[in-house]
């Protein structure tokens, strides 16, 4: 059973109203037209009153009054805007209401229990046994739960064991009511994971202050793991950042420079080779020229997409600007690469570009490879090797591979 209060739902009754001068801070005009008057005039409010602390929360206000007689326009408008602020500020108020499972299987402590919390604006449920409770537990969102120790069928113990137990419902803070020297009970409640305990009979002030005290603590304890989560997910998104390309989502040369030390120090312990692609699009500015600027980023972004396809784990790519490409490829040697470096000719040869967009583009790329240790012990001179071979290609017709020590294929 659920004990709410109704919330506010209506409109705002007038023919004209004049609030220029009421929100001398808010510029809306010298009046507002009865059928936009509702939806203006709430907005005005909310940005006047609660711009300090307003959060995102709908709110409906219900105001109906008489046409002013014209001689009594300014005491209308004050009555108005008097009545209407304070269902707003009640109503914001309330908006996040917590809601409160209470469990007793005497109904008349569910009543009293409840007569004392439902000023405070709480949404009371109730169950009257303990497998009702779990029932409702699990089903429902409560911010807090009310549990009385001895019931017939499952004590408040086991209920509070088994909600602990459950991921939906083992940080719900758990208040017992128990008899005013049940010591023991005490100590057993909060053995299995009480939060806290009100001794029957029940004092109001007393139910309500601890109620208040736990509900905050609550919601702090959840906006604290909220805001370390968005802290992690912030934490996550700027290492992604931090080494990757945002038009491509390949690696930048930030993280290029930083691995391929590393990869240099492994290959000269294990005695073992890697290779480099150096890859630059040709005629790239064609496509730029004929389809515009976004339709090239586009362009590379599905390149990108080839050029991650034809690649497994420790190998990766790297945009390294513009139209070129740096493919990395740990524990190749010169043949693996090359034969890597054909295998992405080839799906770029047998793909089409910008199909989305309405286009249908051919492209290719020129290919330069370097290897270690063979053509370089050091990146500066694997880079540039493999950079030259690049250019080589270039001037010997593109679309092509051509690695330092081999012909152009």
């Amino acid at each position: 059973m659920c004990h709410k209060k109704p919330k506010l739902n209506a409109y705002i009754y007038f023919n004209t109203i004049y609030l220029d001068k009421v929100f001398g801070k808010v510029s809306i005009g010298d009046s507002i037209n009865v059928d936009k008057a509702p939806t203006l005039f709430k907005i005005c409010i909310l940005k006047s009153l609660l711009s300090d602390w307003f959060v995102s929360v709908s709110l409906s206000v219900c105001v109906k009054f008489d046409k002013p007689k014209s001689n009594d326009k300014n005491n209308y408008h004050l009555k108005l805007i008097n009545h209407v602020t304070k269902n707003i500020m009640d109503t914001f108020l309330k908006s996040s209401t917590f809601r409160i499972l209470i469990v007793d299987d005497i109904p008349l402590n569910i009543r009293i229990v409840s007569n004392m919390l439902e000023d405070e604006g709480y949404e009371l449920m109730h169950a009257v046994n303990g497998k009702s409770a779990i029932s409702l537990a699990r089903s429902n969102a409560f911010d807090l739960i009310l549990l009385d120790v001895r019931m017939p069928d499952i004590n408040g113990f086991d209920v509070c064991r088994t909600l602990r137990k459950e991921h939906g419902t083992k940080d719900v803070p758990v208040i017992f009511l128990t008899s005013e020297d049940d010591t023991e009970s005490i100590v057993e409640g909060f053995k299995v994971g009480a939060t806290d305990y009100v001794t029957k009979p029940f004092n109001g002030p007393e139910l309500i202050a601890r109620v208040k005290t736990h509900l905050e603590l609550s919601r702090s304890k959840r906006e604290l793991i909220s805001m370390n989560e968005q802290l992690r997910k912030s934490e996550e998104t700027f290492r992604y950042l931090a080494i990757h390309d945002n038009l491509t989502n390949l690696y930048n040369t930030r993280y290029l420079y930083q691995s391929l030390a590393d990869i240099i120090s492994d290959s000269s312990r294990n005695n073992d080779h890697f290779s480099l692609i150096f890859m630059d699009i040709d005629n790239f500015k064609c496509v730029v020229d004929t389809y515009g600027h976004l339709n090239g980023s586009r362009a590379l972004q599905e390149v990108a997409h080839t050029i991650m396809e034809s690649l497994q784990d420790p190998s990766y790519g790297v945009a390294y600007g513009g139209d070129e490409f740096v493919i990395v490829l740990p524990e190749f040697n010169k043949s693996q690469a090359i034969n890597k470096a054909e295998e992405i000719r080839n799906r770029m040869n047998q793909t089409v570009y910008l199909v989305n967009q309405g286009h249908h583009v051919k492209l290719c790329a020129s290919f330069g490879i370097s290897t270690y240790p063979e053509d370089s012990s050091d990146m500066t001179g694997l880079l540039s090797k493999a950079d030259q071979a690049m250019f080589d290609v270039k001037e010997q017709g593109k679309n092509a591979i051509l690695s330092c020590t081999s012909d152009l294929a």
